[in-house]
């Protein structure tokens, strides 16, 4: 099973998944902590435009997971933190994602709460399979 179709995901752009009811925005100053025991799916369709902003701070925490659909999703965030128990997931050695998924890590230089970082904790999960390129030359 790709981790896009794994049974029991939430879709990031639902206001159910998250604790608030309310669905995070990219307005800079946003530092999001996905829900306990949830694994929530990032489609093409769940974030606005780059141009619409950024995240300050994705934090995954343990039992968590934040999992990219095989869409093309671009993601503007200052930092990534996975904690202890907690994954993120851009397909699987099984079944690679063929989209075009980006990840800029953003943010003001004289913001130094800015690490503009992917940080994975001892114990987390950082998955990211892709497209398999093979030489074009012999």
């Amino acid at each position: 099973v790709c981790p896009w179709h794994a049974p029991g995901l939430k879709i990031w752009h639902d206001a159910a998944t998250w604790p608030s009811g309310i669905v995070p925005q990219p307005d800079g100053t946003s530092e999001i902590t996905l829900p306990p025991n949830t694994h929530v799916l990032v489609l093409g369709c769940s974030l606005p435009p780059p141009s619409a902003g950024f995240f300050k701070k994705i934090i995954i925490p343990s039992s968590s997971s934040l999992v990219f659909a095989d869409e093309p999703i671009h993601l503007r965030v200052s930092d990534i933190e996975v904690m202890q128990g907690g994954a993120l997931v851009i397909g699987s050695e099984e079944c690679r994602t063929s989209a075009d998924i980006s990840i800029s890590f953003v943010g003001s230089k004289s913001d130094t709460s800015i690490k503009k970082q992917l940080l994975s904790h001892q114990g987390s999960s950082v998955d990211i399979h892709g497209r398999r390129f093979f030489p074009t030359w012999s």
